[in-house]
């Protein structure tokens, strides 16, 4: 069993957190959740599971829609930083800054020390 699994929004998004040692999957869209079906398997692969959507109006209403049916608890980009999603994050600041970005957004979520993963 895992621990933690991330929803993000594209392939390339899934790559650079798998990268960081993150277990990740993504829809077909962001704006299309990943169907009942699979996700109820999953529930027994990993004791928590999050989204990590684009920061825009699609991915804020996705991870409300999963919050709202699965009630999965969302990550997100701040606004300050100007960049939507994490694979244009990594592009522009790198991998050492976007692992301690992930890193403190998951902490900020669970309010723990200790990472879930």
């Amino acid at each position: 069993m895992g621990k933690l699994l991330i929803i993000t929004s594209s392939r390339k998004d899934v790559m650079v957190l798998i990268s960081m040692g993150l277990s990740a999957i993504s829809g077909q869209t962001e704006a299309h959740m990943i169907p009942e079906k699979i996700l109820s398997k999953l529930k027994k692969r990993y004791k928590y599971i999050i989204t990590f959507l684009d920061n825009d109006s699609t991915g804020i209403n996705t991870a409300s829609n999963y919050f709202s049916n699965y009630n999965y608890r969302s990550i997100h980009i701040p606004s300050n930083y100007g960049y939507k999603d994490i694979s244009d994050f990594r592009e522009r600041f790198g991998a050492k800054k976007t692992y301690k970005l992930v890193k403190k957004l998951i902490k900020d979520l669970y309010n723990t020390r200790k990472l879930p993963y």
